[in-house]
């Protein structure tokens, strides 16, 4: 049983240790061809007609005017702010690159994250060698790999979309204060990259009704109470970081 045991902690670190070698391969993988993908015609709209993001950076640094508040139906433009703040500030330190070669390696570290995440979600239900082959069958999924260079509005999305399956299991057992906190943190990062996410509300809601039916002690009023500041916390940042809402609540 210890030889077993002694095994198995063994091929778990070396799972860990292939997750970080993987991470920092992509990584530096990144950093070479992010500024050989060439440019989306989603990417020339975006940048070099609708300029979302520098007319978003220009609204939270020069005096919340109104034009620069665009709206969208569907992506709240926090995300192009955040982008294109990066890359005002890399432009500061003397890093040249144009706006959508640095969109790509963003969005390619952005991919990352999404990789560390499958991993730790998949690692819950299988050894940890083969949650490392199931995170690897996401990242090097053709379509994935390509699209975590240039798509930076779908690989955000589902990245967000990962976040939140990893925060309401993180709840599922244990719905205190504190995790329910951090699933609203994740739906509200959702909700900031495409306005899509309120779909993960009712799997939520399914989520934690049946850990609670399932479980000895169903705890309904922390899940309730919980849920609700959940859901609060998420649209108040979903709310308070969209330039348009902030201007016109009534809309």
């Amino acid at each position: 049983g210890r030889a077993l045991d002694l095994r198995e902690q063994s091929t778990a670190s070396l799972a860990d240790m292939g997750q970080r070698l993987f991470t920092l391969v992509f990584v530096l993988l990144a950093v070479v061809i992010a500024s050989d993908y060439g440019i989306t015609w989603d990417e020339t709209v975006e940048h070099f007609k609708r300029h979302k993001g520098q007319r978003t950076f220009e609204f939270w640094f020069n005096g919340f005017d109104a034009k620069n508040a665009p709206f969208d139906t569907g992506h709240n433009p926090f995300t192009f702010f955040l982008y294109y703040t990066v890359h005002h500030g890399l432009h500061a330190l003397g890093l040249k690159w144009q706006i959508h070669d640095t969109y790509h390696f963003l969005t390619a570290l952005i991919a990352v994250v999404g990789f560390n995440l499958s991993y730790r979600v998949a690692a819950r239900y299988l050894a940890r060698p083969w949650a490392l082959g199931a995170a690897l069958l996401l990242l090097l999924w053709p379509r994935f790999f390509g699209h975590a260079f240039a798509n930076f509005k779908d690989i955000p999305f589902a990245v967000a979309w990962l976040f939140c399956i990893y925060t309401l299991l993180n709840t599922l057992s244990e719905p205190t204060t504190k995790r329910m906190l951090h699933h609203g943190a994740a739906l509200g990062v959702l909700l900031t990259v495409r306005i899509g996410g309120l779909m993960f509300l009712p799997i939520s809601v399914i989520g934690l009704g049946i850990a609670a039916i399932r479980s000895e002690q169903p705890m309904w009023r922390e899940r309730i109470l919980g849920f609700a500041a959940a859901v609060s916390l998420a649209i108040a940042i979903h709310y308070f970081s969209y330039p348009y809402l902030l201007l016109h609540p009534i809309d």
